[in-house]
């Protein structure tokens, strides 16, 4: 019939390859509502059942839960849910599966656990963790006695995703620990269902993770990952490559962790999915990236944008991570007092939530350097007791000790502190802090005039440093170290450009640009070279008088006292090429 009105009439037209379904013309479309209104409602509510049954036996699962809606059957819409709910939570199709769960009312999703816990997981991802955790407890409360493996899999998800959004397990004042999460185990039987599956993996490598093996959490998150692509399941594709991006960053694997959170964002915005928690996840991590590589405008915007949405989004840790970073970042674009308090405000928001080892240790570390750069011990004290309560012994907290001896003028002492770093046998939680490290002892032997001994410490912090792309802390060293890398600049072989650009590193280069004249830039390019200043007056067609006049000059607006000085103060800031020598 659809067949020969289309033929005859051109009110409807065939669609899709198989030429199943068909668009109706709008003036057709009102008169055919018209008369359906005149059908009576049982009428109604059973061909609306019909197009149920007929759209989801096509795979369409929207338009299959709208009909459902429709029909007043809430066995036929449960049976739908039950069909459909995971495949929806995985491609992304929350809403309508939120406007289904509500149709189908309260006491069915309370009483049912597979309803409870879809509609747990599809709160969680709306931010509504109160009902979330209601849905929760209903799910335990009428959990079945020998519940199938499908179920398991579907609370073992809900419960992992919900104890990291909802605080399960890490209790505050006045709040009682939830149960300790579900967890698949590796003996557990996999689903034939590929959507079953893909949660089945999540779950396993979540549990993975939380228990520190990373190389069995990332096998599981790339099968989930495979069967993401190969079902079109895209949500869950950006879930699995934020998880990828978390097993690389705990490695200490930064280039990695950019690739993949990365790819998660561009499926974020491909599918306007950016305000979610998973999307702000990858955020932050790609903008703690920036920090480390000194990229220190695009880490301030990165975190901005992790923020812009709001505390709801972002569980405690996460929202904690935005705020330091962003901090950090305004301290390295020049706003050093801005970005201290910024850091300090972000920890006492924190307060007494829980967060990783690894995240505490970077997050503290962020702003012990801040406050040290800017000679408040106080502060960096502070923040080196914030994280020892929280981790105990580490290669992180030595570091810091001996920071502040050496800030101090103590300087045997900080090396005694750090020499169990160097040797290995006191564990550091973070890869960069290695880097931190042998900088730190490149400057004390420098300081001491041990030449030798301070250019092997700087080879090997650019030797760890060049897998890490970890810039900043060589922004942040004392200035004997740089002023090394000046001297010996062209001579560190295949760690060349990480020296070029970790002169070019550092606050205020645009400011530092804008205070000399171009003919006094001109100059200062040419400090680095064997030229006497008669020759660069030659160079130029200049009198040297008039050179030796643009020298005074950038000696005063650098504030250093020689050309040897003028040139690392012109590294430091960005005034340099990086060919230049």
């Amino acid at each position: 019939m659809l067949d020969r009105l289309e033929h005859q009439t051109a009110l409807v037209a065939a669609t899709g390859g198989r030429r199943e379904a068909y668009s109706v013309q709008e003036l057709l479309h009102t008169y055919l509502l018209a008369d359906l209104q005149r059908q009576g409602e049982r009428r109604r509510a059973h061909l609306h059942a019909v197009a149920a049954r007929w759209w989801a036996d096509r795979g369409r699962p929207v338009q299959a839960l709208d009909h459902a809606a429709r029909s007043r059957s809430t066995d036929l819409l449960t049976d739908l849910l039950h069909r459909f709910a995971v495949p929806l939570l995985l491609v992304g199709d929350h809403e309508p599966l939120r406007r289904a769960l509500s149709s189908v009312g309260t006491h069915a999703t309370a009483t049912d656990p597979w309803l409870s816990l879809a509609s747990a997981l599809s709160n969680i991802e709306a931010g509504e963790l109160p009902a979330a955790r209601s849905d929760l407890r209903r799910a335990r409360q009428f959990w079945p006695a020998h519940g199938p493996v499908e179920l398991a899999v579907l609370r073992a998800v809900a419960e992992q995703f919900g104890a990291e959004q909802l605080g399960a397990g890490a209790p505050g004042p006045g709040r009682a620990p939830a149960p300790a999460p579900a967890a698949l185990a590796d003996t557990d039987e996999l689903p034939a269902e590929p959507e079953l599956e893909a949660l089945a993996r999540l779950s396993r490598g979540n549990a993975r993770l939380e228990h520190d093996d990373r190389i069995g959490a990332r096998a599981e998150f790339e099968a989930a990952l495979a069967l993401s692509r190969r079902h079109g399941f895209d949500y869950l594709q950006m879930q699995c490559l934020t998880l990828l991006g978390v097993v690389a960053a705990t490695a200490g694997d930064l280039p990695r962790m950019r690739v993949v959170s990365s790819e998660a964002l561009a499926t974020a915005a491909a599918h306007g999915w950016e305000g979610t928690s998973w999307s702000t996840a990858a955020t932050a991590m790609l903008a703690y990236s920036a920090l480390l590589r000194s990229e220190a405008a695009d880490a301030e915007r990165l975190a901005a944008e992790g923020l812009a949405p709001g505390p709801a989004v972002a569980s405690p840790p996460l929202w904690f991570a935005l705020q330091a970073v962003h901090g950090a970042a305004v301290f390295d674009l020049g706003d050093r007092a801005g970005g201290l308090a910024e850091l300090h405000r972000a920890r006492s928001d924190f307060g007494v939530e829980e967060a990783g080892a690894e995240q505490c240790a970077a997050l503290a570390l962020l702003e012990f350097r801040a406050a040290l750069f800017l000679g408040h011990s106080a502060a960096a004290r502070t923040a080196l007791a914030w994280l020892a309560e929280r981790t105990g012994d580490s290669g992180e907290l030595l570091m810091m000790r001996a920071w502040l001896e050496s800030a101090a003028g103590r300087r045997d002492h900080a090396r005694s502190l750090i020499r169990p770093v160097l040797d290995g046998s006191t564990a550091v939680l973070l890869p960069s802090t290695m880097v931190d490290t042998w900088l730190l002892e490149t400057a004390i032997a420098a300081s001491a005039s041990e030449r030798p001994a301070a250019r092997r410490a700087l080879q090997t912090a650019l030797a760890l440093a060049e897998p890490l792309d970890a810039i900043r802390p060589f922004a942040l060293a004392e200035p004997g170290v740089r002023e090394l890398l000046v001297h010996q600049h062209g001579s560190f072989g295949a760690w060349d450009e990480v020296v070029d650009r970790a002169l070019a590193a550092g606050a205020g280069r645009a400011t530092q640009r804008a205070m000399l004249s171009e003919r006094e830039i001109t100059v200062l390019g040419l400090l680095p070279s064997l030229l006497s200043l008669e020759d660069i007056a030659v160079d130029l067609t200049v009198s040297v008088n008039t050179v030796k006049s643009h020298v005074r000059s950038i000696y005063a607006k650098l504030g250093v006292s020689s050309r040897r000085l003028a040139v690392l103060a012109a590294h430091e800031h960005g005034l340099l090429s990086s060919g230049a020598r």
